[in-house]
């Protein structure tokens, strides 16, 4: 594009600044003709497949757990949940456990005490 300051010097001189574009109808390569329509490009659809393979690849990391920058404070802090579910099933005590330990074990005395 040109500038305002351009094209007042430009129309002083008598030249009109025109913008010109070239539309390809077809295009030949490697004994391939492609069409207009085949050399359209969609930004908004390229932009979705972008984001839709960037998606991807982030739940592929987390699934293999692959740190990456995106992924690895995600893969902590599902690491600190399953490591959380997997001390208190397994009745491990720590700062952490203690209190849903001993609702665990009092919801457990609880129903003991419903059946008698």
């Amino acid at each position: 594009m040109m500038d305002s300051n351009r094209a007042h010097i430009l129309s002083k001189l008598g030249i009109k600044p025109v913008e010109a574009g070239l539309v390809m109808k077809v295009a030949y390569d490697d004994n391939m003709i492609i069409t207009e329509e085949q050399l359209r490009i969609d930004l908004d659809e390229i932009r979705r497949s972008i984001e839709n393979a960037h998606a991807d690849a982030f739940g592929l990391s987390l699934s293999v757990a692959y740190p990456t920058m995106e992924s690895t404070e995600t893969l902590v802090r599902i690491a600190y949940q399953e490591a959380y579910i997997l001390a208190i099933n397994a009745a491990v005590p720590t700062k952490e456990t203690m209190k849903d330990l001993i609702r665990k074990a009092y919801a457990e005395i609880s129903s003991l005490t419903n059946c008698l």
